[in-house]
């Protein structure tokens, strides 16, 4: 007997279905495909359970008679290719006609479908298959289009079930492509239900802006860049938007690709997009960005993928070039615009000493002084303050103490780290007393100070961060809140499904640190107050930060409660993003710094501290 066997068409269903129905995002991927494929203009989505119970999609298109129902379930059958030729010209979403059945091998499913030809007052056809196994066929009464219901998702593949993560996990995975799949068809009305409750209702639109206004909110929407352009030659058109630097992220994953209306990811336009965008004002961070490719369907290849996720283009180099090209023009002219907006007037007072800078007629000036704290006496004395007629006048800055960088740069790499922790040994006392005295602050980062041992140099950021920790770390033993600050007015926030479970697993450590958030609907939180070390102006902006850290550690961890410890250095890294020292603070910072725990390293173990002695400088000058 042979060892090598054809396997059933159930139990080949089921291998097939670890390539196609890899969760409940990806049947829900599927489903909605098809939805779009048969034209519907209304498609609703219904969820239980993050999906592993019920997950229900129904359309408007264009339905199903009996037979083609029967055909759709069986492998391979598909009516949107016939001849191989087909594949080089891909029209529509779905085409290897292996999603349905892959769920219903792995599911108890429900087909129920009425063809548009059919009179309003007629039956339509329903199936229903468990297994695999075709058990009821009867009509039903439904209005014109396509009803799917998958229950009990991988009922008989215990293996493949444990492997889901939490339901609310899964929840956000179905939002999160829900979400793509309205991004990708403006035109559809989009209704997202879980357990019972409306998760959003996206109405048509003619646009891809409303659309994308829909997703972020009309606030947000406002600030959006966006063009349009179109290569007649080449047969390529691109639509895009993209948000200011001051709303863009530490990672990729708020970056959205389309090519011919399809969710895609390619490496390729992602890399266009940081190299169109390659400017200092991102901080190498990434914009939140909404790019919308047509080409032609024989010029890109959607078969690449087993999910369709990923795309290859023929003539990758054109397409390269012209989406950099435009993504570029558009950035440009976005700093043009703001240049001309924003460029002040500047005034030369006869002394040469003080620039006056006038925004606009009706605004109150602005004095630039020279700093008022003195050269101490170790340092180079301060040049004389000049202005050269031809310069730009708004962007020089009265200089502080002087410093040569160049050698500050070279000692900072002394290896003379002998007895460090003696210099420091001060933590139960003034530093003012032990002759620790703030000379100069270089780049409101770096912090030039002396005792009677020592010249040394403290990274401000660093420091800030073991201020920070070391206040919240005891809060989970004591079972106490840190002081909070309250927003003059509550901000209303929408948060994703992922995003309002994370806040929620975690929302006890968040209450220690010192943030107030009420919940407010099913995807909405009301924010009422925020930590101390948090700046009002950005709280918005600096919680959602805050979840977004937390949520890349939980996605490389696979839990959704994060320990305090982590919660901490999260929160740390938050609340000195963009964070400076000013001079006039420097002496009260190193007093609270020196009453930390650990005031010569951070909680990341990054050095805080870099201190000369006498015989570190003397090496340095005579080589």
């Amino acid at each position: 007997m042979s060892k090598i066997q054809v396997l059933s068409d159930i139990l080949a269903s089921q291998v097939a279905a670890g390539e196609v129905v890899e969760r409940p995002a990806s049947v829900v991927r599927e489903l909605v495909d098809n939805a779009l494929d048969a034209g519907a203009t209304k498609i609703e989505v219904v969820l239980h359970q993050g999906g592993q119970s019920l997950i229900r999609v129904s359309d408007n298109g264009s339905g199903m008679s009996a037979d083609d129902m029967h055909m759709s379930i069986q492998r391979h059958a598909t009516s949107k290719i016939a001849e191989v030729e087909d594949l080089h010209d891909i029209q529509t979403r779905g085409f290897r006609g292996e999603a349905l059945p892959s769920m219903l091998s792995v599911s108890r499913f429900k087909l129920a479908s009425k063809d548009q030809e059919k009179q309003q007052d007629e039956l339509g056809h329903e199936l229903i298959i468990e297994g695999g196994e075709l058990v009821k066929e009867s009509p039903a009464m439904i209005p014109q289009g396509t009803i799917i219901e998958v229950k009990d998702l991988f009922y008989n593949v215990p293996a493949r079930r444990k492997f889901l993560k939490s339901q609310g996990a899964e929840s956000g995975q179905v939002d999160k492509i829900l979400r793509q799949l309205a991004l990708s068809a403006p035109y559809v009305h989009f209704i997202f239900k879980r357990d019972g409750k409306l998760i959003f209702d996206w109405p048509a639109v003619t646009k891809y802006q409303e659309r994308i206004a829909q997703s972020i909110g009309g606030l947000l929407a406002e600030s959006l860049i966006s063009l349009e352009q179109t290569d007649s030659d080449a047969e390529i058109s691109l639509q895009a938007a993209f948000l200011p630097p001051s709303f863009a992220t530490k990672t990729r994953k708020q970056q959205q690709f389309f090519v011919n209306a399809r969710p895609v990811e390619n490496a390729m336009l992602s890399y266009v997009l940081r190299d169109a965008l390659d400017s200092v004002e991102w901080r190498r961070q990434f914009p939140l960005a909404w790019i919308y490719l047509t080409i032609k369907p024989n010029q890109v290849d959607v078969n690449v993928h087993p999910a369709k996720k990923e795309i290859r283009f023929s003539n990758e180099a054109q397409v390269r070039s012209f989406v950099l090209r435009a993504l570029s023009q558009a950035w440009q002219q976005w700093q043009i615009e703001q240049h001309a907006a924003q460029a002040p007037t500047t005034e030369l007072n006869p002394d040469g000493y003080r620039v006056v800078e006038r925004v606009a007629e009706d605004s109150t000036p602005v004095q630039l002084t020279p700093s008022p704290f003195p050269s101490p006496p170790q340092l180079a004395e301060n040049p004389p303050i000049s202005y050269n007629s031809n310069q730009d006048l708004s962007q020089q800055e009265v200089p502080a103490p002087a410093i040569d960088t160049q050698a500050l740069g070279e000692l900072k790499h002394s290896s003379s780290q002998d007895n460090f922790k003696e210099l420091f040994n001060v933590t139960e006392q003034d530093s003012a007393e032990q002759g620790f005295t703030p000379l100069a602050l270089l780049d409101n980062q770096y912090l030039l100070v002396q005792n009677q041992q020592s010249l040394s140099v403290i990274h401000a950021k660093f420091a800030q961060e073991r201020i920070i920790y070391e206040q919240l770390m005891p809060q989970e033993a004591q079972q106490t809140e840190l002081p909070s600050q309250q927003l003059l007015l509550p901000e209303l926030i929408e948060l994703s499904v992922e995003d309002k479970a994370l806040w929620q697993e975690n929302q006890t450590s968040f209450e220690q640190a010192g943030f107030e958030i009420e919940s407010f609907g099913v995807q909405t939180v009301q924010l009422c107050a925020v930590p101390m070390c948090f700046s009002l102006s950005h709280a918005h902006e600096l919680f959602l930060q805050m979840l977004n850290n937390l949520s890349q550690w939980q996605s490389k961890q696979h839990t959704q409660q994060v320990p305090w410890q982590e919660f901490c250095l999260k929160m740390t890294k938050v609340a000195t993003h963009g964070w400076k020292l000013e001079f006039s603070q420097s002496q009260s910072f190193i007093e609270r710094l020196l009453q930390t725990a650990q005031p010569y390293q951070s909680p990341t173990g990054k050095l805080i501290w870099k201190t000369f002695r006498p015989q570190d400088l003397e090496r340095f000058f005579q080589g």
